[in-house]
């Protein structure tokens, strides 16, 4: 299954994206990697998912994640 994971790069979503590449899932991931969260670029991404930088608030970051993704898991920092 195709599946997207809002946040891929975070504590939570990274450890998520491994588990579902662990079950042959097709992992996309959408992470704007803000400086906030991530002081340096993330050097722990899985190498089997497909990265895609945007916020979650950018629509074109949308069209370009879903196509073929058959889930959606959403996770977001909270409001700053």
């Amino acid at each position: 299954m195709r599946i997207l994971v809002t946040g891929g790069l975070g504590f939570i979503g990274s450890r998520l994206v491994d588990d579902l590449v662990d079950l042959d899932h097709d992992v996309v991931v959408l992470d704007s990697v803000a400086s906030h969260v991530h002081a340096v670029e993330p050097d722990y991404a899985n190498p089997a998912a497909t990265y895609l930088r945007a916020d979650v608030r950018d629509p074109d970051g949308w069209r370009a994640a879903l196509p073929g993704v058959e889930a959606v898991t959403w996770r977001t920092s909270p409001r700053r």
